[in-house]
């Protein structure tokens, strides 16, 4: 494997970050405030995130008052972790504090300050496993005196303009359904970007097509796919048959608005005490060079000759 390089720069409107690189991928992560992986990509090429260079989605509601009065929680793009499920103001920390960084063997641990309120400590391990292939362990912390219910929620925020392929379950049941699908109630479904195939689930990102969609899926196979700009970027995780998942089931989830579209995936639902942990590990793979498969014959010959979990 080629040698890591770990160093500091400045990064647009983000300030100063933490730049990890061997040569051929490299990736960005906030350290003025996130942490958010804010640059994936090859050397030379454009990032695959999506980065919100105009601050164009926050939210500053009255109930983000608990953390403080005018609190505001900024998307400012790329990757971060949240817990789920999706409440507020719970979920919506306004993660705008320094974060601290130390440097392990061929990676960074990211870890910014307790949240205040939540009690939650969250703790982000980047690690490159080899050239192409890179591996981002996530873990919450309950710092507070009480119980608290949580599943880890790890969401990456592509730019527009790429195709997303999720598979559906292998799991034959006999008698029983197979796959649950998991629709938000603003999403429509017969929305173009949306395609339902034999073995896949797909979601285009068209920046040109109003309106946004979220689909929920218990993706029993572990892993997504993102086509975008000539390359394949790959996400994959370990998931439970029927595991305690939340919003219904849903280990994997996907959302498409604009400029952008997330890949989520989701930990189970735990009790955590004081002190307990939780943690969701992802892995990540960056191709060039991938052309967008024609049939799902020939996506599932690409994924059975790249995709290692």
């Amino acid at each position: 494997m080629k040698p890591v390089f770990i160093t500091t720069e400045k990064y647009g409107q983000y300030g100063n970050v933490v730049k990890l690189s061997n040569g051929i991928i490299e990736m960005l992560v906030t350290i003025d405030v996130g942490p958010r992986i804010i640059r994936f990509g090859f050397v030379g090429k454009d990032n695959i995130l999506f980065e919100d260079t105009q601050d164009l989605i926050s939210r500053e509601t009255k109930d983000m008052d608990v953390f403080g009065e005018g609190s505001v929680w900024h998307i400012y793009g790329g990757h971060r972790l949240w817990s789920s499920p999706e409440i507020s103001p719970r979920t919506y920390y306004p993660d705008n504090e320094p974060v601290e960084y130390e440097e392990l063997k061929n990676g960074v641990r990211f870890t910014p300050p307790v949240q205040k309120w939540t009690n939650l400590q969250m703790v982000m391990d980047i690690v490159f496993k080899s050239d192409k292939k890179m591996v981002v362990k996530h873990r919450i912390i309950n710092k507070g005196a009480w119980d608290i219910e949580l599943a880890p929620w790890a969401l990456t925020v592509c730019k527009a303009g790429g195709v997303e392929y999720i598979p559906f379950p292998k799991r034959q049941p006999e008698l029983l359904p197979n796959r649950n699908i998991g629709v938000w109630s603003y999403t429509n479904l017969q929305d173009e970007r949306i395609h339902l195939g034999k073995e896949f689930m797909s979601l285009k990102a068209d920046p040109n097509v109003k309106g946004k969609v979220k689909l929920g899926l218990n993706n029993e196979e572990g892993y997504a796919l993102y086509f975008i700009d000539g390359d394949l970027f790959a996400i994959s995780y370990d998931t439970v048959a029927d595991g305690c998942y939340p919003d219904g089931g849903m280990s994997y989830e996907t959302y498409t608005k604009g400029s952008m579209l997330e890949m989520e995936t989701l930990g189970e639902l735990e009790l955590l005490g004081p002190d307990d942990s939780v943690e969701l590990e992802e892995k990540w793979q960056l191709f060039d060079s991938i052309p967008l498969p024609e049939n799902e014959k020939q996506l599932k010959e690409l994924v059975s000759k790249k995709l290692k979990k």
